[in-house]
């Protein structure tokens, strides 16, 4: 999840495989697969920054736990 601003301060965790896109308009402008959209205080850098660390702790997670041989269960493909 990342976390943004709404205008009024209302903070929202949105979930990240669900944006469709981001667009600056100045506010930045969060549109969802559903179609539902937020207008946030936050940059589109800082949500595509947000996303970028969320994606690398993920990933770096899975070599850690693929390196103490907890996923030996999983197959390279």
């Amino acid at each position: 999840m990342i976390k943004v601003v709404r205008l009024n301060g209302e903070v929202l965790y949105l979930n990240y495989l669900q944006i469709l896109y981001l667009e600056s308009i100045p506010e930045t402008k969060i549109k969802l697969v559903n179609g539902d959209f937020f207008i946030v205080k936050d940059s589109v850098e800082s949500v595509i920054a947000q996303v970028n660390r969320l994606i690398g702790n993920i990933l770096m997670f899975r070599d850690k736990e693929a390196d103490e041989g907890k996923l030996s269960h999983f197959r390279e493909v």
